[in-house]
């Protein structure tokens, strides 16, 4: 089962502009602050904007290239998406993650599982930064039902000598 991303319900809090991509888009919607996005990086500088539309696009990878893989996650870019399952065409509401990684790339998902951790884990550790970031893995978990979900496990923050020997990554 595939699902079509439609971009929807994305609010730049800072200026309160509708970031919304919808099948039919005008120039009035980009006045409307009506729908929400939940980012640590930096829109002060240039820098951190072109961060944030970078993670609003594409991301570099998916969950499935960093399954049993340490990662470093520096900042996050969190906003809402209409899911739309396309043999039914029934629409599903979701949070698109997008995770800024150590080595300057980006993973984005909308598990529901990654969701429900990233809640704990900034409940329990606060949001990251690039001077505090998180040292994350994923784990797969199979449900009574067999379905696959995923959930994130935190690691230790590597001391100075492991750091080294991981090339500061």
């Amino acid at each position: 089962m595939s699902n079509d991303l439609i971009i929807s319900g994305v609010k730049d809090s800072e200026t309160g502009l509708d970031l919304s991509i919808k099948s039919r888009d005008s120039a009035q919607d980009l006045l409307k602050p009506d729908s929400t996005l939940l980012t640590t990086v930096d829109r002060s500088t240039m820098d951190g904007k072109s961060k944030i539309v970078r993670g609003l696009g594409t991301a570099d990878k998916q969950i499935q290239d960093l399954l049993n893989t340490e990662f470093v996650v520096n900042d996050i870019l969190c906003h809402d998406v209409s899911l739309v399952e396309p043999t039914t065409g029934e629409v599903t509401e979701s949070v698109r993650m997008v995770f800024f990684l150590g080595d300057d790339t980006t993973m984005s998902c909308c598990s529901k599982g990654i969701y429900r951790s990233l809640k704990i884990i900034i409940a329990n550790y606060g949001l990251p930064s690039p001077t505090s970031p998180y040292y994350l893995k994923i784990k797969t978990i199979t449900t009574r039902q067999g379905r696959i979900t995923y959930n994130l496990i935190t690691l230790p923050a590597p001391t100075a000598p492991e750091v080294a020997k991981k090339g500061g990554k």
